[in-house]
């Protein structure tokens, strides 16, 4: 009875201590194409939480290279108790122009939804061949506004 007891109570602290996630934005856009063809980009992301005690992990799969330089997230604007909004920056050295993915992924969805999600995905595919129309490597659209993800 006792362990049931105190099995229950973490589980309770655990699950309040979660943070839930309200939206995510990234951009990227090559810095330099070295002589040996490898390609330094950079990866700029916002991310929304209810506060700001969360801490993003990005998931590099494919022609990732090596992270060089990250700006680990650098709180923008809160409203305590409601959202927090966070910026980071991840410089990679990719050794050619070939694509990659990264995903930063988590378990606590906005609260006050009542449709069953539990999860949540946010995917990059950063695609930096050269453009046939510009003839210079694709880069992402930029933008500063976070959408609203419902």
């Amino acid at each position: 009875m006792l362990l049931s007891v105190l099995l229950l109570l973490l589980l309770l602290v655990s699950s309040s201590q979660g943070s839930h996630f309200l939206g995510s934005m990234m951009t990227y856009y090559p810095k330099e194409t070295n002589a040996d063809g490898s390609v330094s980009v950079i990866l700029r992301y916002k991310v929304n939480f209810d506060s700001c005690s969360y801490n993003d992990q990005w998931v590099c799969g494919g022609n990732c290279g090596n992270e060089t330089q990250t700006l680990s997230l650098t709180k923008v604007e809160e409203v305590t108790g409601e959202w927090c909004q966070s910026e980071g920056i991840i410089t990679r050295l990719l050794p050619n122009n070939a694509g990659f993915k990264t995903v930063l992924a988590g378990g606590g969805w906005i609260d006050n939804i009542q449709n069953g999600v539990v999860s949540w995905r946010a995917v990059t595919d950063v695609e930096l061949r050269n453009r046939s129309d510009i003839g210079k490597p694709n880069t992402s659209p930029q933008t500063t506004i976070l959408p609203a993800l419902r």
